[in-house]
């Protein structure tokens, strides 16, 4: 097998970063300005394409070859923009991105090469101001003579340099595979197939319904130009934004409150407040909906067909789930109104009145986000996992108390909550005022947390005290004491490996071990897929309770950092992780089943598909629930819908 290492440069009127690739590769503005490579590791060629040079015979066979490997860092753009010219399918690629973040480190070919101190591979800072300069449209002015993008002639020395940089993105790519290389056996052939089905998906994108975005950007234009001026009015002329002037103006009127935060004023008890108040809380909740934006980001990213490509990221975390990209799907808020049919007609219309009638325009608008996307084929089946994480976690653990009450079909918060308290618990029923208790305890408590954990999740607002709290933590350990003795095992595994490279540690279906590749040791942990997750120089701290704890460095808030991690960290990468691996597999069975209907997108544990409208959903569920070879006994089970939009209830 042969290797070729590409980078490419190119020029585009469009801003990448809010349209996708796929729509800035396809704008009639796009063009290759420079090509670098290096075939078999030998010297960078650059191809100076903006000057007239011609591409090589050889480098357009490589391309096209399938005995040659072609790998590029985010190879996904470079595939597209050679696809303009070229055949050359996915699956001839290696993306050196996919493959540092599956072995735990950042995105980014700046950040990975400082992670792994490629010092003189490192990629020029100086790069970002030439792709400035020569990339992006430029402002025109007297100076530059009214242009509006810098050709090579407007200054030959900076295009030099931008060809040299150009070259150096190979070197840096190259440095980083090399370092990696040895590790690439620890990924599953069918890893690197779902790369290219996650191309694919990406590249077919979803159908975006850009009329109903339209009308919901130009109603909700005018109800904030509204909201500000009637907030100016009532500030007497301050920014209705000034968190300085919001405060001040409460404070006058009584109302102590320690910052102007959604989730603060939300609380305030607006039958105590005036009118006038009443209403700038109103003005100010309308203002700070951040949630409209992505009205915004759908219209910049869909393309000349509607459709909205490259929202999803391949092992956007090191666990091997996808990010949000562009429209950021998977904090989208959930459909709670009853009538969210008619207030999508009405807001197809532009009906602003009507919409006012209903409910705040905005709490409406911020409910039909979802809705924006529609089927290109007769329907949208929509099918999720239910209960993914407590049923994976039970699994890992051997909880089987909690696995018997799934395969069963029970309702696993009362069943829980029976656990917790020695009676039985029925959803409407006998002693169902215990249901919510151990809804609270299954979603907030599998990982180790304690009451912090109960009042993130909302102990506080269901009025649970301190006391009731600490209570339901020691009730619900008491009641899943496999999970609890699973969260120790991690850490104690882990932490055997670690003081002890090369040992194997086994942790029920988990294989544990600390393996060397170069100057670089990773705590590598094996889960039942045989798909392994990376916590790269692993080491024994000390926590800020004085006691041992693991450590590894990965991609922090502070950036390239040492993070500190423990067992109940662990069940929780873990789970996901499994859980992941779930949703791959029943993507694989739904491609397979229904060929003639596509994947669009998937969110968290929940596909959207667009079929046609033989395809049903109690038959996708049933598929979605057809248990991996190497989970045969984990009980799945799937439930969903089918519609003319996507929507969550």
């Amino acid at each position: 097998m042969h290797h070729l290492s590409i980078d490419i440069e190119t020029f585009g009127a469009l801003d990448i970063k809010k349209s996708g690739l796929h729509k800035y590769i396809a704008d009639a503005s796009f063009e290759i300005l420079l090509i670098s490579y290096s075939f078999d590791s030998g010297e960078v060629v650059t191809i100076d394409l903006a000057n007239g040079e011609k591409i090589p015979a050889e480098f357009e066979a490589w391309l096209e070859d399938p005995e040659v490997l072609k790998h590029a860092y985010n190879a996904a753009f470079e595939i597209t923009a050679l696809n303009r010219m070229y055949r050359t399918p996915p699956e001839q690629w290696l993306d050196t991105m996919f493959l540092g973040s599956a072995f735990g480190f950042p995105l980014g070919l700046k950040a990975i090469g400082e992670a792994l101190d490629l010092q003189a591979d490192r990629k020029d800072t100086a790069g970002t101001m030439l792709i400035k300069y020569f990339s992006c449209p430029c402002k025109p002015t007297k100076a530059n003579g009214g242009r509006q993008r810098n050709l090579p002639r407007s200054d030959p020395q900076k295009w030099e340099l931008y060809k040299k940089y150009n070259a150096q993105d190979v070197v840096a790519e190259m440095a980083v595979y090399r370092k990696l290389e040895a590790l690439t056996r620890y990924i599953p052939q069918e890893e690197l197939r779902r790369w290219a089905d996650d191309y694919r998906l990406n590249a077919r994108g979803v159908l975006a319904d850009t009329e109903l975005c339209r009308q919901i950007v130009s109603m909700n234009d005018r109800v904030v130009y509204e909201a500000e001026e009637t907030s100016k009015r009532i500030l007497k002329g301050e920014n209705p934004n000034s968190t300085v002037a919001l405060l001040s103006f409460f404070n006058g009127k009584g109302i102590r409150i320690p910052n102007v935060r959604a989730e603060t004023l939300a609380a305030l008890d607006r039958g105590s407040l005036d009118d006038e108040a009443r209403t700038l809380l109103e003005c100010r909740q309308i203002l700070a909906k951040s949630s409209i934006k992505k009205y915004y980001a759908i219209l910049e990213a869909a393309g000349a067909d509607d459709r909205v490509r490259g929202l999803l990221q391949f092992y956007g975390a090191h666990t091997g789930r996808w990010a949000g990209r562009l429209v950021q799907m998977q904090n989208l808020k959930r459909n709670s109104i009853p009538y969210l049919d008619e207030a999508r007609q009405a807001s197809g219309r532009g009906d602003l009145e009507l919409l006012g009638l209903m409910d705040s325009p905005t709490e409406i608008f911020s409910q039909l986000i979802r809705t924006a996307f529609i089927p290109s084929k007769d329907k949208f089946v929509v099918a999720d996992f239910s209960a993914i994480e407590a049923r994976v976690l039970a699994w890992l653990a051997g909880e089987e108390w909690v696995l018997e009450a799934f395969r069963n079909s029970k309702d696993i918060y009362c069943e829980t909550a029976s656990q917790m308290f020695g009676v039985p618990v029925e959803k409407h029923g006998v002693n169902g005022e215990l249901r919510q208790k151990g809804k609270i305890a299954v979603l907030a408590l599998g990982y180790g947390g304690g009451t912090a954990a109960l009042k993130a999740m909302g102990g506080d607002s269901m009025g649970m005290s301190a006391n009731e709290m600490a209570d339901t933590v020691r009730r619900w350990r008491a009641a899943n004491p496999k999970i609890k003795a699973f969260w120790a095992a991690l850490d104690n595994t882990a932490k055997a490996c670690i003081k002890r490279p090369g040992s194997v540690g086994y942790c029920g279906k988990l294989i544990l071990r600390v393996i060397r590749n170069g100057d670089w040791s990773f705590l590598v942990v094996r889960l039942p897929s045989g798909r392994c997750l990376f916590y790269p120089q692993p080491s024994i701290g000390v926590n800020r309770f004085g006691s041992a704890s693991i450590t590894y460095w990965t991609d922090t808030l502070k950036g390239w950092d040492v993070e500190e991690t423990y067992g109940g960290k662990l069940a929780e990468n873990v789970t996901q992780a499994v859980a992941r691996d779930c949703l791959a597999n029943a993507m694989d069975n739904v491609a397979a089943m229904w060929p003639e209907a596509d994947i669009v997108m998937h969110i968290h544990d929940e596909l959207i598909i667009d079929c046609p409208a033989h395809v049903r959903v109690d038959e996708v569920c049933d598929a979605m629930a057809i248990l991996p070879s190497w989970a045969p006994s984990l009980p799945l089970e799937a439930a969903g819908y089918e519609g003319k939009y996507y929507m969550k209830d």
